[in-house]
């Protein structure tokens, strides 16, 4: 295979071999510019003077005498130039950005097309008033006038914007582009006057030109400073229908800079002579296209290290998954596009900073007061390399004590001071690094830019310090983003207009986006691992292509722009029809040379693609064996094995420790809750109580419904505490009523910031506590009046009253001594009548609490745990044994009008003595099966309360 550098090396050393020094070499782009330095290096194979190479936009740049901005510069230029015309009524630039950032391109791509801007923006304007246009000749509304203000404002702001640029010597990429057509020959005299003249300048492998660019070379060309070396085949070319020839057919049959056979050899038929191998591969995910490919390299022959091998991503967000699958036996391999910085562990860090202070001024426009969320706070503190900014363990002690602090006081949000405060009382020395992190910015964003400035400084001492850290990355990292941020600093400085928090934010990530940081590696030699657009010009002849998916390659139908697409179409402005092709180019281009090609596309269907291969891999697979007896192509489907085919049930046997763990709980009291977990799932009571795993704790921001039912549950208890032991009248609860408001906010306050309770749900849930209670003591005050017209008086006995007894149970022909316990919410009694209550805030069916049979127990919680308080009650206070009645039931504080809800054993709603002795047989089996070596812990899969669980199968 010979390369398309290599030809041109062959070419320029033929014509140009004595004044190869005076040419000037113009690519499409940079990278391009050193394969062809190699390829001039081997065919002279001697030492001379190299020709001027640049890249087309360098060029352009370095003949024009401007100074080309960057994108974020660009913004704010315009944004001067759009205040400079709107004066007062100017939108604030976070609401400016929007859609200027929209319109700079529309500008560039104008520009770069040379279409004549007067035309093109009074069609627009003429064109949009046909929108509105009334035929009945009625008045057009405000909304109207202002959206055709809108548009007839873009040719100002043009005029405006390219006024102001060209003014101080300044231009983005179209402009220049303009200007330069506009006079070639006349800024050329005047650039080689001041610098040497060329012999001549060279174009070399462009495809598609834009209008600009077409005027330029073609003058030119035509006053023989110039001449074209086309890289193109007769495939696409020839072929009308073929859309990657689009551009070069164009040129050929309406510019004239094309001409088959101007220079011998330069359009070629490669394609459909060549022999080739095709392997079409689609697999599911866009990770298992990555794993496929470090597969096929693994496999493929690397007796040359794989010199002449491209791995190239049409989806660039694939660089990740693809590094990590690179095989060992890849000695070395090189990326052209760079890992961008936005994606970088530390911009988390950053960005964590950000939304601490973004949040906690929205919040402060509400509330009135500076207070940072926890969640924000939460998520800074575990960050991996905050703690770097000052002493690692000092930081890493106070980091852990404060989000204990913030998760066990419940505390939603918590404010700059406190935070101070916490620092001082934990003795945390180097919370002086920190202070300006966490002090309020209060939209100040000089102060917060050189707030980050100072923690990337930081950063940088305390990862040199550390020498765990892979610190090369780091620094390089942080320096990049120390670069950025001075360069924001500059144009807080120079343009006054960023104004608050969210918009610097903005701006930041906008600068961030851009920057990418370059993987060191050989850009000669090993796997080349590129993105598309590096891939012009060069040839490689083992070709892996991943994403060869419709919608990555070509990209689709999007068009970011305000120009109507129509409108696009008659000034012959490019549309996604041209973009299509543009690809086209690039992906034949790309196989033109290449003899082992590997085309991977993800067949899955999911938000982020269609399943469905590119067109022109279907075009491939159907045209291309047609014209070329010589081409080989086969199609695969991998399929990755499916996890949940793979589902292993876990069964923990009991051995001796967990034997000895249980006893221990045994002889501590098994509650009726641990026992319902026991009955709903064996395995969910191994880990919650035998190796004590716990749900992670989290501040709760909304009231839960158990939190809910302890507030309740604490605000009874308070109000009923003095009348233990004593008779109870309707008088006392009419007492207690007034008193409800401030005891449940003295409850709730316990756990949440009286401001957290002003307003939104947790308002609502307050009120309806309060609700709850009220209700709860208009029903007994009513049951109390009943019980005194029936000459009945009612007596509480116990509250909250702690119940438990022991006794021996054999286990394995040995005696254990086991304890049961529990917790009763409330013991009364009227006349005769004990009754033990649980109160309950969620919903009561009475299904629940009425038995049949007491084996139903075992499946009914909240009958277990009602038999279960009866049981212990007995045993401690030989209720029944004394000739009193035992009833246990609840009361249910969402419905209180149901009354006391009891408990029942076919039919009947007393408990006698015989039915706990049935209840214990039941209790003493479920000990029995807890300790039995022989039956392991297993997931119960019909239970519902934890139907998410990975072992439910």
């Amino acid at each position: 295979m010979q390369s398309f550098f290599n030809k041109v090396s062959d070419y320029l050393y033929t014509h140009y071999e004595e004044s190869i020094s005076e040419l000037c070499l113009v690519l499409p782009n940079r990278r391009a510019g050193l394969f062809l330095k190699t390829a001039l290096s081997k065919r002279f194979q001697k030492t001379f003077w190299a020709p001027e190479i640049f890249a087309t936009e360098d060029f352009i740049g370095k003949i024009s005498g401007l100074e080309l901005l960057d994108s974020t510069s660009l913004l704010f230029k315009f944004y001067q130039a759009y205040s400079t015309i709107e004066g007062d009524k100017a939108q604030p630039f976070e609401d400016f950005m929007k859609w200027a950032q929209i319109l700079l391109s529309d500008f560039n791509e104008i520009d770069s097309y040379y279409v004549n801007t007067d035309q093109l923006f009074s069609y627009i304007n003429e064109n949009r008033a046909l929108e509105v246009w009334n035929i009945s000749g009625e008045e057009i509304t405000d909304v109207q006038k202002n959206y055709l203000k809108f548009w007839e404002s873009f040719g100002i702001y043009y005029a405006q914007f390219k006024k102001d640029l060209l003014a101080k010597k300044q231009a983005y990429q179209g402009l220049a582009f303009r200007l330069v057509a506009d006079d070639v020959l006349g800024k050329l005299n005047h650039f080689e006057t001041k610098n040497h003249p060329w012999k001549k300048i060279i174009f070399i492998g462009f495809n598609a030109l834009n209008d600009s660019e077409e005027k330029i070379i073609k003058t030119l060309k035509n006053d023989g400073r110039a001449e074209i070396l086309w890289d193109a085949d007769k495939y696409y070319l020839d072929n009308t229908v073929q859309e990657a020839g689009r551009f070069l057919r164009k040129h050929r049959e309406k510019t004239g800079l094309y001409i088959p056979g101007e220079n011998e050899g330069w359009l070629e038929n490669l394609i459909a002579t060549d022999s080739k191998k095709i392997n079409i591969i689609g697999v599911s995910s866009n990770v298992g296209q990555a794993k496929i490919a470090g597969e096929i390299i693994q496999n493929s022959d690397n007796s040359k290290n794989f010199q002449n091998t491209a791995l190239v991503l049409a989806d660039e967000n694939l660089l990740i998954p693809t590094l990590n699958s690179i095989p060992p036996i890849v000695n070395g391999f090189n990326v052209t596009m760079g890992y961008p910085l936005k994606n970088s562990p530390l911009f988390d860090l950053i960005d964590a900073v950000f939304r601490l202070h973004e949040n906690a001024n929205a919040i402060k426009k509400t509330s009135k007061n500076l207070r940072y969320h926890h969640k924000d706070l939460l998520l800074l503190l575990s960050n991996q390399y905050f703690k770097l900014i000052g002493n690692t363990k000092q930081a890493e002690r106070f980091f852990n004590f404060l989000s204990d602090h913030v998760i066990k006081r419940n505390k939603i949000f918590i404010n700059p001071k406190e935070i101070n405060e916490l620092a001082i009382e934990q003795d945390f020395v180097d919370f002086e690094k920190y202070k300006n992190i966490f002090s309020p910015w209060s939209n100040d964003v000089k102060q917060a830019v050189l707030t980050i400035l100072e923690l990337i400084e930081n950063l940088a001492k305390g990862i040199r310090k550390n020498e765990s850290i892979q610190q090369t990355y780091e620094l390089e990292f942080l320096y990049n983003f120390s670069k950025a941020f001075k360069q924001v600093d500059t144009f807080i400085e120079t343009y006054q207009a960023i104004s608050d928090i969210k918009t610097l934010k903005i701006i930041c990530n906008q600068i961030i986006s851009t920057k990418t940081i370059a993987f060191y590696g050989e850009p000669l030699k090993g796997l080349q691992i590129m993105g598309m657009l590096e891939t012009r010009n060069l040839d490689f002849e083992n070709i892996i292509l991943l994403s060869a998916n419709e919608g990555v390659l070509p990209a689709g139908k999007s068009m970011n722009s305000f120009i109507p697409y129509e409108v696009k179409q008659i000034f012959h402005l490019p549309t996604y029809t041209e973009k299509d092709a543009i690809f086209a180019y690039h992906f034949y281009r790309l196989i033109q040379r290449a003899k082992n090609i590997t085309l991977i596309y993800n067949t899955e269907t999911d938000e982020f693609g269609s399943g469905e291969k590119s067109r022109f891999v279907t075009q491939l697979m159907n045209e291309l064996p047609k014209v070329n007896k010589d081409v080989i192509i086969s199609e695969q489907i991998y399929a990755l094995p499916s996890l949940k085919n793979q589902t292993v049930r876990l069964s923990i046997t009991k051995n001796e420790a967990i034997i000895e763990k249980i006893l221990t709980i045994a002889k501590r009291g098994f509650s009726p809750s641990a026992l319902n977990t026991y009955l709903q799932c064996p395995l969910d009571f191994y880990y919650k109580y035998i190796i004590g795993l716990k749900e992670t704790e989290e501040v709760e921001e909304t009231i839960e419904a158990n939190t809910l039912g302890t507030f309740i549950h604490e605000v009874l208890q308070n109000l009923y505490t003095e009348f233990i032991g004593k008779t109870i009248t309707a008088s006392n609860i009419k007492e207690m009523k007034p008193k409800v408001e401030n005891l449940t906010r003295t409850a709730f306050e316990k756990l949440y910031d009286p401001k957290d309770l002003a307003f939104g749900k947790n308002l609502l849930i307050f009120s309806i506590a309060i609700k709850y209670i009220n209700n709860f003591l208009d029903k007994e005050i009513l049951l109390l009046d009943y019980l005194k017209s029936q000459g009945k008086v009612l007596t509480i006995v116990a509250l909250e009253q702690k119940l438990s007894y022991s006794k021996q149970i054999t286990i394995n022909n040995l005696p254990v001594e086991v304890c049961f316990s529990g917790n009763a919410d409330r013991v009364d009694r009227i006349g005769k009548d004990y009754r033990i209550i649980d109160y309950k805030t969620g919903n009561v069916n009475n299904r629940d609490v009425e038995l049949d049979d007491i084996q139903e127990v075992l499946s009914k919680g909240k009958s277990l745990q009602l038999l279960a308080y009866a049981l212990l009650f007995e045993k401690q206070h030989k209720v029944i044994e004394n000739d009193f009645i035992l009833n246990s039931g609840i009361i249910s504080l969402r419905k209180p009008g149901a009354g006391f809800i009891h408990l029942s054993y076919q039919k009947s709603e007393n408990i006698s003595s015989e039915d706990l002795d049935d209840f214990e047989t039941i209790l003493e089996g479920i000990v029995q099966e807890i300790l039995n070596t022989d039956i392991p812990f297993i997931h119960k899969h019909e239970a519902e309360y934890c139907s998410f669980c990975q072992d439910k199968n």
